[in-house]
């Protein structure tokens, strides 16, 4: 059996998963404060867009509502779900 640092067993093979994402680009043209809502409930605060932009996170997440509260701009985020692909990459046609 192979062991790599930084890697997960899935479905009894050994893949290396170390993939990061950020969020949409866009969001450093926001000067006041961001304060992020994830879908667990957590929250972080970052001093401006640019430092939110750059924040690096395990899961890929969209912007689901935009809201000024007590000068600060705050993102609920969800976790965008990956599609189904089929064997040449496509997107799966769904019939029903």
């Amino acid at each position: 059996m192979i062991f790599f640092e930084n890697c997960e067993l899935v479905d009894v093979v050994h893949k290396c998963v170390n993939m990061t994402y950020k969020l949409n680009p866009e969001i450093r043209k926001i000067v006041s404060p961001i304060v992020l809502i994830f879908p667990d409930g957590t929250v972080q605060q970052y001093e401006r867009g640019k430092s939110a932009a750059d924040a690096v996170f395990d899961h890929k997440y969209l912007i689901s509502t935009l809201r000024a509260i007590n000068d600060a701009i705050e993102l609920k985020l969800v976790e965008q779900e990956a599609p189904i692909m089929n064997w040449s990459g496509e997107s799966a046609t769904s019939f029903f």
